[in-house]
């Protein structure tokens, strides 16, 4: 019994490490994009771009983040999207969820994996709306480095502020 209690205190514990060092790998100033009506902390050492795009981009590590508004139907048909409406696209579903969201509201989100030549790259889509707005964020990345940079993004996901 106090083995046992021991393990469930030492996996507690490692498990908010684990969520505090995620939570440091955000940059602590949130970032507006105005014409989106969008704020989020994204991952530290990413760079601002809102050019024809919305997002971030990290050279060093081939990755980018990106935000875009789209159509509300997209949130609504969002639970139905299947394996085949991916592989249209060449894209493998690896995973589909939901993620909760600090501002009380649920997200739909996929992993997906693709082929860019001969690298394995990933991308976590998320679809995320409120009142009728919905936007659609993309983190791409190369698999490898999946483990490093997976949890980062889906903290990152998770601040996102929609105004309307």
């Amino acid at each position: 019994m106090i083995v046992f209690a021991a393990k469930q205190s030492f996996a507690q514990s490692k498990d908010s490490l684990s969520m505090k060092s995620m939570m440091t790998d955000l940059s602590p100033k949130r970032v507006i994009f105005d014409s989106l009506k969008v704020s989020i902390n994204p991952p530290l050492h990413f760079t601002k771009i809102d050019s024809v795009l919305y997002g971030f981009v990290h050279l060093g590590a081939n990755s980018s983040l990106v935000i875009a508004e789209t159509e509300p139907v997209v949130y609504a048909m969002a639970p139905y999207y299947t394996v085949e409406n991916f592989a249209q696209q060449n894209e493998t579903l690896i995973s589909k969820d939901t993620l909760y969201m600090h501002t009380g509201y649920w997200a739909y989100q996929f992993v997906l994996q693709f082929k860019v030549e001969d690298v394995l790259v990933e991308r976590i889509f998320l679809i995320a709306g409120i009142d009728g707005k919905t936007i659609v964020i993309a983190a791409n990345y190369p698999a490898k480095v999946h483990d490093l940079l997976y949890p980062v993004f889906i903290e990152s996901f998770k601040t996102i502020v929609i105004e309307k």
